[in-house]
Parts: structure tokens; sequence; C-alpha cells
């Protein structure tokens, strides 16, 4: 089966919540170990079911179903190969321009097959498609240390992305570049920060944060969580 090439839009936002895996009457083979909730980041999770995956960020949460996806919506358990995951994706394609890249133009192919378990045995995967407005599809798998790695896919665009059973620390990984300028510009109306507005979090930067971090008494770690990205951009 091939995806459909179409746009992906993996900006996500995020939240951490820690829930239990509930295993479903008649769930597909394999759905206990992929299935339950799993953390992209400090703030953004998602929750696979038997029928649906959901987003969840601190005030909302997404169901990818068919109501939410009305042009086309899947969600596919399937056990494949090696083989299967390059076919599904293309990688066992000849041409120089198959397979997947990501929005600069680069390819992921070597990323993408590295990322996928070793050995020839089968892997339980879930293909997770929605058409609506945005259209974006996620073939998620469990990588060689337990963890869960999905390739987010769409219109010839590509990303891996892995999440964890356990919250992880805050970072600065998941912002974009323009969230990264929104921060800067912040910090410097705050008087924090004197800097270029060029979304590098530098010594600078981080400076700044800690400097507001400690004006709404919060711990000075140079790293924002998503409370106060939201206080810093939006107001309290």
């Amino acid at each position: 089966m091939t995806p459909t090439r179409s746009w992906t839009g993996p900006a996500l936002l995020a939240a951490a919540l820690a829930l239990s895996v509930t295993p479903a009457a008649g769930q597909p083979a394999g759905f206990e170990a992929l299935g339950g909730v799993w953390h992209e980041n400090d703030w953004v999770s998602i929750e696979i079911g038997p029928e649906v995956v959901t987003t969840i960020t601190p005030d909302s949460r997404w169901v990818m179903d068919p109501a939410s996806c009305p042009n086309a919506f899947e969600h596919q358990f399937q056990a494949r190969t090696r083989a299967d995951f390059m076919e599904f994706f293309g990688l066992d394609s000849s041409d120089p321009y198959g397979g997947l890249i990501d929005d600069d133009g680069a390819s992921i192919n070597d990323q993408v097959l590295a990322a996928w378990p070793a050995g020839d045995g089968t892997v339980n995967t879930l293909w997770s498609y929605c058409a609506a407005e945005l259209h974006g599809g996620s073939l998620y798998f469990l990588d060689d240390n337990g963890g869960l790695t999905a390739v987010r896919y769409g219109d010839g665009i590509a990303e891996l992305v892995t999440f964890s059973r356990d919250v992880p620390p805050p970072s600065h990984d998941s912002l974009s570049f323009y969230q990264r300028e929104e921060v800067q510009t912040a910090l410097q109306r705050l008087g924090h920060y004197g800097g270029a507005i060029d979304g590098i979090f530098g010594p600078g930067t981080e400076a700044a944060i800690m400097a507001y971090q400690k004006s709404v008494g919060e711990e000075a770690t140079g790293i924002l969580t998503r409370q106060q990205l939201d206080g810093l951009l939006y107001g309290p």
C-alpha cells in the first residue's frame, strides 16, 4: 500500500499526561505494545486506541476519527517486514528522487531505515491517516529501544518523531523557527534580551529566559515549560 501523498502538517503543540494502557476487547494483535499514551515532548502527547489516535495538549484533545477526517480516514494495524516498510514509503525504488525528503528537500531515507528495528522479522505498526482541511499520515512502530517512532508523511515531505512512555524533560527542540523568534521578541519587549531576533537560542537567549523565569518566580533553568511559553507569548 502506498500512502496518499498529501501535506502532513506535523506542527503539534503539547502536553504531558500519564495514562495507563487499557487493552480493549477484540483489539488487534500487537495493540497492547503500541497502544496507550506516548509523549512526544513535555507538552504534546498522543493516545493510540484500537480505532482512533488522539492528540493531547494542555487545553485540548483532538481525536483523529471519521468525523474529524471527513474526506478520508485510515487506522490500520499491520505486521510489516523491512521489505514491506521500504515498499510502503518507496524506499526500494531506484529513482534517485524516490523515497522520503524533509522540508528542506534533503533525503531522510537513511534515517528512516536506521530507525526501523534490526532484522528481517515482522514489526507491528499502525498507519493513521486523516484527510480534512489538512491531510497527514503517520506510520507508528516500536523501535529497538522500546520507544515509539513515527514517520510523519505527506506530499513527499516527511519527518521522524520519537515518543516515550515517560514525560521527557522540557526542551526547546520542539519549537519552530518562528516560535523561537517570537520568544526572542517577547523577551526583548520585556527588557530581558538585547540580541538579534534570529531564532537561534544561544547563551544570550538562555540568559534572557532565565531572567524571565526569575521575574515570574519560577526556577531559572533556561528552558521554558509550556506554561511559561504561553505566559511569555500570550500573557498570564
